[in-house]
């Protein structure tokens, strides 16, 4: 190591061996500086050794942590700008990822995170998908939209729209307008919108300059958090105008996008969805496509039926489905389309796979027109598509899709190995919320690998299935239950002989891509771990020789790369840096950080930057962000061969530094100052020797349905009892559940349930209730939901209420010249302000989220009468120019100090006098988001049917519930 370095002036470095059962003291970063919002290829501190980034990468990762989902975000980066993901973006397949980088970290080093590897298992819990078996969200959002309307130009059609890694457009609505023999088409029309250029990306989003390229000094939107986004389009042709209304919601995935047409004196109007286009890739456009119908039995195929087309049709809505996904072989991609009111006519144009779908209306009240919502489904089992029905009934019921906050099914690929990783560690140290993981995990690992029993593989992420399968395999093991080793054995071995052959592009040694090889390697050798057989192990070592480096560059089979540094070959040298640290190949993993070639292309930043500069103080990737540390950290510790004579478990947030003599100090100094970052202590838990266990206190119940046990907790009898089976149909009166958890700091419920969509709700009081689960099985299966909230642990933040005005008519305590405006924010005009009265009854942690602008003040107090500081937008970091009229902030604030035997909490919400840096705009709330955490001495447990099922009776046949407590805890 480099004795002139800042980062080493005072590391006070421990010896674990000499503290063994002794808390450790803090250590520090010494002057190191936290990262600023641009801050991307920051290198204060190279040169960097391995094991030097892997700490950054995992600190970085860790400082990301967000207490309001159990997530890390994405990226700290543009935290200043309002209209970029800083914070508020997050990837539960990502997080899947670093639990695997957690466990690798505590396998080859003396460091466990157990109380981050926990909370990140609890927030992929989170991301289920109510209706599903056990699927899960790829992505989540605190802010902006993950789907938009945006402007086709050389159509004048409207383009639904996602923004993830790119911009990506699903489909294109239009209209046709009749006016007796007259016919006016959508590209016949001129158009001016409002706001002017709603439909392009800069007004939704970012500002751009006269080049279209992106403003980042400054280049904040007002609308990126607007919510609704009102997209109003005037169609002109002649005389005649045709209007369009487009709406889509900030953060909130169970509004799906609207898309409006109406036509004044029109005798009928076509609403066009598609124009014979690609729907879901250009490559697929001739695929075979689907219409499903709502009974759930009806479907129309674009090559067997041909056109097709409904007079006066019965149905609200429709499922399009492309039988193609670019996953692997046999899965699809959907589109749900629906209508409150129903046309009079339905056509579906066969050519480019139902390519081009009209709705006709005709006029009533001397207007044509149509209304539709669009949800998109990347991907699709159409086996398992009830969920996707269950959404649209829902919405057309309540006004509300059925998503929990989570954007509809995009990829299901990392989670299973994720949840089964996350699983593993929490038994191998006692922790009793292993079983609720484990049960989830075996869940999700099935939704991953049953499939292939009906042609459905993987296969570009083929080792997804592997790893999720292996990972099973070795917590069963760790378990001792032989049940799960002898399930998943076949499975690995059935995925694996696939993946060890030309079918997964495998020539014998390596695969097709390096990004693809390097996934492939590392699942290979997760395969041996698991099973100890040689092949993979050969295998292992054969993939080893694939790829080498120099001075000059890397090699692939003695070939040249042209561009070491690409993301497809080596995801900017995360992926080799992995392997070959991990093979004990050092001297290749320290040739690859000083690389000196330039890095290409596809690096994210100027071809000619030497590879070397692009790892960083928070690890490695082309920018600071939480995607390629996982394919790294962790993983790559097992050449070093790190002595382990104790283990250090580290509370969250406490960033933990060792070297290579496995010595351990605790820095609880963040990397970067992130306003979600829960706090932590100073003081961290050594354990020495064998087989440690931390010690918990377990207290478990267990009963099946109509045994006498049962009686003592049924506080309310519901739905049919039948040999040991509670039976419940819609309708029925809803059984609930009272189980004391006096005592207790977590809590679990395990369930075997079976038939339509059983719904799980608890409560700490039989008043409140929050949803947990709505599942479904044809089978008899285990599941389990944590409900720790309810019991004091500060494991997960449960969203409380949700407030926007204008229905804040229940909190509203006092009004003094605000007024309501764009529908959903309440302005504060000069000397006024108002007060909240929030119902915090029984929290014992209470967190406010808000969203808000302008030159806000914001006040807290415990009684109404005193106030105390809170949120001043003149203390909020913004970067110069951002300062945008009515663009919306997020800010949090812990109000834990105000909680009271009242019950309430009071917010006082006024100008700090800026109109001047506003054009004289007063400030404003748009939302404010209650979270919060109870210490309930019961726990209340409902079960009932979601009305929204195909299936008629949901059934419960065994209920435990579980409580603990740690006998020696962290002490933070």
């Amino acid at each position: 190591m480099n004795d002139n370095r800042q980062i080493e002036t005072n590391k006070s470095i421990l010896i674990i061996a000499a503290l063994i059962l002794s808390p450790l003291v803090c250590g520090s970063y010494a002057d190191y500086k936290p990262l600023k919002p641009q801050d991307q290829l920051r290198r204060l501190y190279a040169p960097y050794s391995m094991q030097e980034l892997n700490c950054y990468a995992l600190n970085y990762c860790e400082n990301l942590f967000d207490k309001r989902v159990n997530l890390i975000s994405y990226t700290h980066l543009n935290y200043d700008i309002p209209s970029w993901d800083a914070w508020h973006l997050h990837f539960p397949d990502d997080n899947a990822r670093l639990i695997e980088s957690l466990v690798y970290e505590d396998q080859y080093s003396p460091v466990v995170r157990l109380e981050l590897v926990r909370r990140l298992t609890k927030g992929i819990m989170k991301a289920r998908y109510p209706g599903t078996r056990a699927y899960y969200s790829f992505r989540h959002r605190n802010d902006g939209k993950t789907f938009l309307i945006f402007e086709d130009e050389d159509t004048n059609k409207l383009r639904l729209s996602t923004w993830g890694d790119y911009v990506m457009g699903y489909v294109k609505t239009g209209f046709t307008a009749r006016y007796g023999k007259d016919i006016i088409d959508i590209e016949d029309c001129e158009y001016a919108d409002t706001p002017e250029g709603a439909g392009r990306m800069s007004v939704a989003r970012i500002k751009t300059d006269e080049n279209g390229i992106v403003v980042t000094d400054g280049g904040a939107s007002r609308y990126w958090n607007e919510s609704p986004f009102v997209f109003e389009r005037e169609f002109t042709c002649g005389t005649r105008e045709i209007d369009f209304t487009g709406k889509y919601w900030f953060s909130n995935e169970d509004m799906p996008p609207e898309f409006a047409f109406s036509a004044a004196g029109a005798d009928s109007i076509d609403i066009t969805i598609g124009d014979h286009m690609i729907n879901f890739g250009s490559s697929w456009k001739d695929a075979e496509s689907f219409i499903h119908l709502p009974d759930r039995k009806t479907v129309y195929s674009s090559k067997a039926d041909g056109n097709i087309s409904f007079d006066n049709p019965d149905f609200n809505y429709f499922i399009l489905r492309k039988g193609v996904n670019w996953t692997g072989r046999g899965y699809s991609m959907a589109m749900l389309v629906i209508f409150d009111k129903r046309p009079q006519q339905m056509k579906a144009a066969a050519e480019g796979g139902y390519g081009e779908i009209k709705l006709t209306y005709d006029k009533e009240n001397s207007r044509a027109g149509g209304r539709v919502w669009i949800c998109p489904f990347d991907w699709i089992n159409h086996n398992d598509m009830d969920y996707v029905f269950s959404n649209a009934e829902s919405f057309l019921k309540t006004g509300k899709l059925m998503h929990n906050g989570y954007p509809s099914q995009q990829i299901f690929d990392n989670i299973p190995a994720g949840l089964a990783a996350g699983a593993y560690l929490l038994a191998k140290y006692g922790d009793p919320s292993a079983q609720t993981a484990l049960i989830q995990a075996e869940a999700a690992a099935d939704a991953i690998l049953l499939p292939e029993l009906d042609g459905m593989t993987l296969d570009h992420r083929v080792f997804s299935e592997a790893r999720a399968a292996a990972w099973m395999i070795r917590a069963g093991k760790l378990t001792e239950n032989q049940r799960l080793v002898d399930k998943y054995t076949p499975w690995l071995q059935r995925v694996m002989k696939r993946m060890l052959s030309a079918e997964s592009s495998y020539d014998g040694s390596g695969w097709v891509s390096g990004w693809r090889h390097f996934y492939a390697t590392r699942a290979v050798w997760l395969a041996y771990e698991a099973t100890e057989n040689p092949e993979y192990l050969e295998a292992y070592q054969r993939a080893m020789d694939v790829y080498d480096i120099d001075k000059d560059g890397i090699y692939r089979n003695g070939e040249k790369m042209a561009s070491p540094g690409d993301a497809d070959e080596t995801y900017f040298g995360s992926l080799p840096l992995g392997a070959w640290g991990h093979a004990g190949m050092l001297d290749k993993a320290d040739m690859l950080i000083n690389l000196e070639v330039p890095a290409g292309q596809k690096s994210g930043v100027s071809p000619e930057t030497p590879l070397k500069e692009l790892w960083h103080d928070g690890g490695a990737g082309p920018w600071t962000q939480d995607d390629a540390q996982p394919n790294f950290a962790g993983f790559c510790l097992r050449g070093l061969n790190i002595p382990q004579k104790a283990k250090t478990f580290t509370p969250l947030a406490s960033f933990p530094l060792y070297d290579e003599q496995g010595n351990v100090t605790a820095t609880y100094k963040p990397m970067v100052n992130n306003p979600y970052l829960p706090d932590s202590g100073c003081e961290l838990l050594v354990r020495g020797g064998e087989n440690i266990d931390l010690d918990y206190s377990v207290t478990e119940i267990n009963f099946k349905p109509g045994w006498a046990e049962e009686k003592q907790f049924l506080v309310q009898d519901g739905g049919e009892l039948e040999g040991g089976i509670r039976k419940i149909n819609y309708g029925d009166k809803t059984p609930i559940y009272k189980f004391d958890a006096a005592g207790a700091a977590n809590a679990a419920v395990d369930m075997v349930l079976q038939g339509n969509a059983l719904t799980v709700d608890v409560s700490p009081d039989g008043k409140r209730w929050f949803q947990r689960l709505n599942t479904w099985s044809d089978e008899s299966v285990k599941d389990s939901i944590d409900v720790s909230f309810l019991t004091g642990s500060r494991d997960e933040l449960i969203k409380i209420d949700v407030i926007t005005p204008s229905g804040d008519a229940s909190v509203l305590k006092q009004d003094k010249n605000t007024q309501l405006l764009r529908e959903h924010c309440r302005y504060v005009g000069r000397g006024g302000h108002f007060i909240y009265e929030l119902d915090t009854d029984g929290l014992t942690e209470c967190h406010l989220e808000f969203v808000m602008g302008n030159g806000y003040n914001v006040e807290f107090s415990a009684d109404g009468e005193y106030w105390n500081d809170g949120l001043n937008e003149r203390f909020k970091e913004v970067r110069d120019g951002a300062k945008t009229v009515d663009a919306a902030w997020l800010r949090i604030a812990d109000v834990t100090p105000y909680l009271n035997e009242n019950g309430s909490i009071y917010v006082r919400f006024s100008n700090n006098d800026s109109f001047e840096n506003y054009q004289n705009t007063g400030a404003f709330l748009r939302r404010l988001t209650v979270y919060g955490i109870f210490d309930s001495d019961s726990v209340y447990v409902r079960f009932g049917n979601c009305p929204f099922g195909r299936r008629e009776q949901a059934a419960l046949s065994g209920l435990t519930f579980r409580k603990w407590s740690k006998k020696q805890k962290f002490n933070n």
